[in-house]
Formats: structure tokens, C-alpha cells, sequence
């Protein structure tokens, strides 16, 4: 095993590539063409490159079946235990993985037993190692997991994660807070669309204190919309899948999950007519609710605690159920990680809470944030 890594790194060490995103720097080198194609497809509005001499982390990616194949034989030759990490709480959002301990090394098989991951003991230099198949599966092989280490990373640093939408204008951020199916989404697209808002992240944002104020970075997640999202905008109407197309209020509503889409991100660049921002200030949280039963919108404007428990529900944190450490990046450091999570809780309940409650009309919040 250490041969191996030895000589991945004596074959690479002069093409990698450096790369900037919220409070991490890293090293980057892709053997495969399409596979950095679809990496840069999914990460360019939120990680710059820029060439640094010390970084956080290595990531060095290879797809290489020989390679892959051997280190197979590798694993053979070691007990392994099951692991899953996951990116929702239902089981259509959870990932297998077989975890090992070979040698100095924590090493992951993915759940379509075609890629390994490899993370050296101080998780600073790590590995994807994978065979040709894993093109077909990138999210679930790649994307997916890579994600959870630069946010592993950023929070291992400071960084505090949440799952909410955020918009940006003129360096203020409005981040969107609910639990699922609150209509992060629907409001997500009309701030966008019709409030001129530049797009940030639609699930996931990370909050980082910098010299007394709190920074907001989107986290580069998929843009998955549900039919009855797509079905307001003429434009859109064909990305709804054919079985959604021409469906009732009342099934539109009802939000299946077989109705969401994935939308490029340069797609919505388009439709916005608007570049996604990397980061800002944040100036504002909106409880939404999008709901089906409101005849007028409701909004609500208050330095509250009323909404506490939503926001600290949907902290992702070392207590939060969704919450996963395959990678073990930052497991030694799970108290330190909570303090942080609390004291940056207490500073987020001084900002004003806009609570907005809609069916479709989003005129009223478009003035309150104008206004606050």
C-alpha cells in the first residue's frame, strides 16, 4: 500500500493544481479528462484556483483499472466493516460504503464497488482511486463523498454548516431556513428570478466568522427542483418529467420525490440571467413556508427565539442525526466543533428573523427585505 501511494506521488507531484474555496486551500490532480470535466462542471461558481504553495489537503484523482484492480487485491487481504454515509435522512439518500484499515491508511470502497477512497492518517493527503465504471456513477462515486471532505475540512477549520438556501445583493446575504419541503426552493428560485437576487447555494451554506462578521459560502451541492417548482416558469416547463407534465395543482403539490430534476448549474445561471456568488455577509434568515392552504401571505419580523429550534435543527453538527464522519476528518475534535457550533448559534439569534408563510405570491417578502 505504501508503495503504491509512493509512487502516485512521484509520478504527480509537479501537475497538481491549486484551489481555493471558504477557509480551505488544496492540491488537485485529475488523470482523467471527463472525470475533472464533470468536477469543474459541479464546483466552478464556488472554488477558484490559485496557485499556494501550503494547502489543507492533497486530493489526487486517478482512474485506472490496473490500479484499481490492485488495490481489490489489496482489500481482499483485510477485514472490512460496513459504513453509510448519507446526504438525506430517507434510505434513497443513504450511500453504502465498506470501510478498511490498511496500514497507515483509512481506505473506502464505494457503494458501486468501483472507486476507493484513501486517506493517509493525518487526512492531508487523499486518494480516489477508481476503474473506468465509475465515469457512470460520479455523484454517488465522486461528488457525493468529495463533498463531505471540503466541508469536513472547512468545519475542521471553523466553519460552521447549515442546510439552507442563500441569495446575494450587494454583499448582503438572505439565508432561507426550513425543514424539508418548506419551500427552501420555490422561494430560493423567485428571490433569483423576479427579487434580482444572485444565486448562492439552493441546501447547504457554510458560516464563517471573520473579524466580527459572519460570512456566508455556498456549498457545492446538486440543483434538484421539484415539478411543481418547474411548472411556474414557462421556460422551464420542459425539464418536468413527461409523467409530471400537464399534472394537477393537487400532485404537483404533493412534491414526489420521482418529480425532482437535476438542473445544471449554468442552466440557472441562464435562467436568472444572473452568475452564482461565492460569498457575502449575512444580513438576513428567512423562516419560509410554502404552503398550499394560505389564501394571503403572512410575514413576521423579530429578533425572536420562536424559530430556534428550526435553525438549530437544521444545523448539520456532531449531535445532528444526517450528520456522518466516514472520513473521520475532524471525529477527534467533536467538543471543540460543538463549543464552536454554540457560540456561532448565539451570535445568529441577534440578526433579525423574517418568519413568511405563502402559496405563491412572493410581493411582501421582496418588501420586507428591501425594507429591513
Amino acid at each position: 500500500m505504501n508503495t503504491i501511494i509512493s509512487n502516485i506521488l512521484k509520478e504527480t507531484k509537479l501537475e497538481f493544481k491549486g484551489n481555493k474555496y471558504a477557509n480551505v486551500t488544496f492540491k488537485v490532480y485529475f488523470n482523467n479528462n471527463i472525470l475533472e470535466e464533470k468536477y469543474k462542471q459541479r464546483i466552478y461558481p464556488f472554488i477558484t484556483e490559485e496557485d499556494t504553495e501550503n494547502s489543507d489537503f492533497n486530493l489526487c484523482v486517478m482512474v485506472d483499472d490496473e490500479l484499481f484492480k490492485e488495490m481489490c487485491e489489496i482489500a481482499e487481504m483485510y477485514p472490512e466493516s460496513n459504513y453509510v454515509a448519507s446526504y438525506c435522512s430517507k434510505e434513497s439518500g443513504m450511500v453504502r460504503l465498506k470501510r478498511y484499515a490498511i496500514e497507515d491508511y483509512l481506505v473506502v470502497l464505494s457503494d458501486k464497488r468501483n472507486a476507493f477512497w484513501i486517506l493517509d492518517k493525518q487526512k492531508e493527503n487523499i486518494f480516489f482511486i477508481g476503474n473506468k465504471e465509475c465515469l457512470e456513477h460520479f455523484y454517488r462515486e465522486f461528488f457525493l463523498l468529495f463533498e463531505h471532505i471540503i466541508v469536513k475540512k472547512c468545519v475542521e477549520k471553523g466553519a460552521m454548516l447549515v442546510h439552507a438556501a442563500a441569495v446575494e445583493k450587494d454583499n448582503r446575504v438572505v439565508i432561507l431556513v426550513g425543514n424539508k419541503r418548506s419551500g427552501k426552493t420555490t422561494t430560493f428560485f423567485e428571490l433569483c428570478k423576479e427579487g434580482k437576487y444572485a444565486p448562492m447555494s439552493v441546501d447547504k451554506v457554510l458560516l464563517i466568522e471573520k473579524g466580527g462578521v459572519i460570512k456566508v459560502y455556498g456549498v457545492p451541492t446538486r440543483l434538484r427542483v421539484l415539478a411543481g417548482t418547474l411548472s411556474k416558469y414557462e421556460e422551464l416547463y420542459s425539464l418536468i418529467p413527461e409523467k409530471y407534465q400537464g399534472a394537477s395543482d393537487d400532485v404537483l403539490w404533493k412534491g414526489e420525490s420521482d418529480s425532482k430534476v437535476e438542473m445544471p448549474l449554468k442552466q440557472f445561471e441562464e435562467f436568472v440571467d444572473n452568475n452564482f456568488s461565492q460569498e457575502g455577509k449575512l444580513s438576513q434568515i428567512v423562516f419560509n413556508h410554502v404552503n398550499s392552504d394560505m389564501e394571503d401571505s403572512k410575514v413576521n419580523v423579530g429578533k425572536t427565539n420562536d424559530n430556534s429550534e428550526i435553525l438549530e435543527n437544521n444545523i448539520f453538527s456532531p449531535v445532528n442525526p444526517e450528520e456522518d464522519w466516514w472520513s473521520e476528518i475532524g471525529l477527534e475534535k467533536i467538543d471543540l466543533l460543538n463549543e464552536r457550533k454554540n457560540i456561532m448559534l448565539e451570535k445568529i439569534k441577534k440578526l433579525n428573523f423574517i418568519e413568511f408563510e405563502t402559496k405563491n405570491d412572493f410581493t411582501l417578502l421582496f418588501e420586507i427585505l428591501i425594507a429591513q
